[in-house]
């Protein structure tokens, strides 16, 4: 009787450490991989639907015909398949379909736009694509137009010479990123395995142990007081905390390693999205490239998404241990007369549909700037906006905001905090989203009535009525054509005004 309760115990305990185990397993995973709901619920959803259609259902191959191998693969010829069956079965399914191309050498110049081009309106029409162009030479990518459904991403490989080492070449480069790929699904297998096991929770009578190491694992993870980082008595020189109590970010005010040993047990991911469009891309994409490389955020993970209305533009880009850029095209739309709407437009539907999946914070910026030193994580935050290095040091009854009142953008005499520059905005995917959201309604509005206002308008409007939880102040954006005040101890990026 004694030696069948101590089995019991002893089964009961490896039951707990095995549980414990593997939640300890999904929580190491989460921080690596950072795993949303959205992929967690599109897994399931795609485990959920029915099985997969046998090929009696949608197959038909014609009498005396050999339209199968000797291994009973179908030999798919025109009229021999049910194409409507195969959509409904995939369009439940919400697959992505990839498709890589090589072009190299020649080839790139003479076939890479015609293939496109018919890839665009022919290959897996209403599918979600993403088109992966592997190129030798960024400068010779043609300018596509894409349609809805479908995203390029552009990858440098190495150029050779013989026809064999290109052929190896290839093959080593596919390998590497399905392998990538492979990774992620098998560590997504594992999470979903865990999540189950979890439902065990209230047989296996450990609630209370679970409890104890979420508090423990909370208190690790446990985000930093403001009071803990932040110091506004440092800088008495300058106004370091607004009415709604955010702080403004100052050199001086901020302790970075208090920061960092917080963001690094997290594993975050940082997208920084700079809009290069026309002659600015020619002139500051490659400088902005290079100094972000070298000062933003140091040591983090960090994903440059490169937004451009011509791809031949693209400089060579080199980048740093931790550093990845994606290639995204801006659709000019014929129906928007303002630039900078077209392009929030096309962002709006890239964090919809990729970015808010890959990173926990995103800045957007202008391309015309230089980082001039460390860009770190005191500027992270749920909504940062920048602070106007010109109009901070003026007279805020003189801010330039809309004062039309039929305007979206309208701000009157007398009100609003601080004016802001476009230039910089940052925050979580879902804070861009919301305000790219505002953005558009805004300019829409507008049309109808016949009137437009500037995007820097709406952005202080935005942020008139949805205060940002930290600003950063002028050191962050310093254009080296105006007189240097005594205030700014360093500027973090400089802002090339010059108008081309």
């Amino acid at each position: 009787m004694i030696l069948s309760k101590r089995k019991g115990r002893m089964i009961y305990q490896r039951k707990i450490t095995l549980l414990l185990v593997i939640l300890l397993s999904l929580w190491t995973l989460n921080r690596e991989y950072h795993f949303s709901k959205k992929k967690l619920q599109g897994t399931y959803q795609c485990w959920s639907l029915q099985s997969e259609l046998q090929l009696s259902d949608w197959f038909d191959p014609i009498a005396n015909m050999n339209l199968t191998t000797k291994w009973s693969a179908p030999v798919v010829w025109h009229g021999t398949y049910d194409e409507n069956v195969l959509e409904n079965y995939y369009a439940n399914h919400k697959i992505t379909v990839g498709l890589t191309v090589f072009a190299v050498g020649r080839y790139l110049e003479f076939y890479l736009k015609k293939f496109m081009i018919s890839a665009n309106h022919f290959f897996m029409a209403g599918q979600k694509v993403i088109i992966y162009v592997m190129v030798d030479d960024f400068s010779k990518v043609p300018w596509i137009h894409l349609g809805p459904l479908r995203t390029v991403k552009v990858f440098e490989i190495k150029r050779e010479k013989r026809w064999q080492d290109i052929s190896m070449m290839r093959m080593k480069t596919i390998s590497e990123h399905i392998e990538r790929m492979n990774s992620k699904r098998k560590m997504l297998l594992l999470v979903l395995f865990a999540l189950s096991m979890m439902s065990a929770e209230h047989y296996f009578r450990i609630k209370k142990n679970l409890q104890k190491m979420y508090l423990c694992w909370n208190h690790q993870v446990e985000e930093p007081q403001l009071s803990d980082w932040f110091n506004p008595k440092k800088r008495p020189d300058v106004i370091t905390t607004t009415a709604w109590l955010a702080p403004i970010i100052w050199e001086g005010t901020y302790n970075r390693k208090v920061l960092e040993k917080y963001y690094k047990r997290l594993n975050i991911t940082i997208g920084l999205t700079v809009l290069a469009t026309g002659k600015l891309a020619d002139i500051y994409l490659k400088q902005f490239i290079q100094s972000a490389n070298k000062y933003f955020m140091i040591g983090y993970n960090v994903i440059f998404y490169i937004m451009m209305d011509d791809f031949s533009r693209l400089p060579r880009i080199e980048l740093g241990p931790l550093r990845t850029f994606k290639l995204f095209s801006i659709f000019q739309n014929s129906i928007l007369n303002d630039v900078h709407l077209s392009c929030m437009e096309d962002l709006y539907i890239y964090i919809l549909t990729q970015i808010q999946d890959e990173v926990n914070f995103l800045f957007v910026m202008a391309v015309n700037q230089i980082f001039m030193t460390d860009f770190g994580v005191e500027t992270l935050g749920k909504s940062v906006a920048q602070l106007h290095a010109w109009w901070y040091f003026r007279n805020d009854k003189n801010f330039p905001y809309e004062r039309r009142s039929k305007l979206a953008a309208f701000i009157p005499f007398g009100q609003g905090d601080f004016y802001y520059h476009s230039a910089i905005f940052g925050g979580t995917p879902q804070e861009i989203l919301k305000l790219i959201e505002e953005y558009k309604k805004g300019s829409i509005q507008d049309s109808k009535n016949k009137l437009s206002s500037i995007y820097e308008h709406h952005l202080n409007k935005y942020f008139f009525l949805k205060k940002p939880s930290k600003l950063l102040s002028p050191e962050y954006n310093w254009d080296p054509n105006f007189s240097t005040p005594i205030q700014i101890k360093h500027v973090k990026i400089a802002w090339k005004s010059e108008k081309i």
